[in-house]
């Protein structure tokens, strides 16, 4: 068989383009460091690199995502220790008001100090970061969270939502909060129940102490409005002219009973209450083994709480009508922040400021 010489030029120079090619591969190849060039060279490494690629894309992101959440919330962690240390200002200016040989161009300097803080305070509340979001909106990062219509006055106009930074395929972390939690729902007394007293009724030196929560489910099931009174009798000693027995009641304000044998508050003048004081022993809100055995019988009860007085508390039993001094113990409320300082502030000018806690001025 004869073969032309064309079919050997063609064959070798087909062989040598084929070498050219595949030189030209392995120099690409070796440029570019990767041995899949096109989807051509290996196709299920293609879609393998492809898979790669995208996941390495997206933990790119979420670095830049965690990094992005770490330091909001290292502003927020500051402008938050910076609130702390304004509400610790309020409350020394406070103390130092109390001071009874202060001038009244000192006077003047500790109200124009006071309202300073309430300023920077609210300025705090209105924080934004290096994109112009506020922290303490919600969701509205581009609303003013605290607007003032007066002192004290403070409105949120944020919602209640958290804006979310997604860092990994199953977790978000927030960068934002509501303000209202922060800076308008604080609960007042322990977070649970409140105990106060109202100064102009009680005449004795009798302090309550903050209290404590025994048993959370049984507060909550005690009856609402959970609206609780511990009410002091003093009535001379039989055994020893020259001494008094003190003794308590614990009354439902709603009802006008008391809790530990059913009687209708008040009582009968010169009447002894069920238990007897002792000052900074626990005064508990459950029957005890030691009641008096009440008719008819009080159903057995618990309202897993307690709390304690320390000092003498007072009454008189002569008086028309007979005056006990009396502390509340009573649900939890939420206290805003800004109205607390303007009734530090109010209080400090010596007006009537009675139950800030509460929220109200009376």
């Amino acid at each position: 068989m004869r073969i032309a010489t064309t079919t050997i030029f063609s064959l070798g120079s087909n062989a040598l383009q084929m070498h050219q090619s595949t030189q030209a591969k392995l120099q690409a190849q070796l440029s570019a460091n990767r041995r899949v060039l096109t989807p051509a060279d290996d196709p299920i490494a293609s879609a393998r690199i492809l898979d790669l690629a995208q996941a390495q894309s997206i933990n790119g992101q979420y670095g830049a995502n965690s990094a992005t959440a770490d330091s909001f919330m290292r502003l927020s962690e500051s402008t938050l220790k910076q609130v702390t240390l304004t509400i610790q200002n309020v409350q020394e200016l406070a103390v130092r008001a109390g001071n009874p040989t202060l001038t009244a161009s000192e006077k003047k300097m500790l109200d124009a100090e006071l309202q300073g803080r309430y300023q920077e305070l609210l300025g705090l509340a209105n924080t934004t970061d290096g994109q112009g979001n506020y922290l303490f909106s919600g969701f509205k990062g581009d609303v003013k969270p605290f607007t003032e219509a007066a002192f004290g006055q403070v409105t949120y106009q944020g919602d209640d939502g958290k804006r979310l930074v997604q860092i990994s395929d199953g977790r978000q972390l927030p960068i934002s909060e509501a303000g209202s939690d922060i800076f308008q729902k604080i609960k007042n007394g322990n977070g649970t129940f409140v105990t106060a007293y109202d100064p102009p009724n009680n005449t004795g030196s009798g302090v309550v102490g903050p209290g404590e929560v025994t048993d959370p489910n049984k507060w909550a099931s005690a009856p609402a409005p959970r609206d609780f009174s511990i009410q002091f009798q003093v009535l001379p000693d039989p055994a020893n002219a020259t001494k008094n027995i003190t003794t308590y009641d614990l009354v439902n304000n709603t009802t006008g009973v008391s809790l530990i044998d059913g009687a209708t508050v008040p009582r009968a003048a010169g009447t002894a209450f069920p238990r007897t004081y002792i000052e900074g022993a626990d005064i508990e809100f459950k029957q005890l083994a030691t009641d008096p055995v009440a008719i008819p019988a009080v159903i057995a009860w618990d309202y897993g709480v307690k709390t304690n007085v320390k000092g003498v508390p007072a009454a008189d039993a002569a008086a028309t009508p007979p005056t006990n001094d009396r502390f509340n113990v009573q649900t939890s409320t939420n206290v805003d922040l800004f109205f607390y300082i303007r009734c530090t502030v109010e209080r400090f000018k010596y007006l009537s400021i009675r139950f800030c806690w509460l929220g109200r001025i009376s």
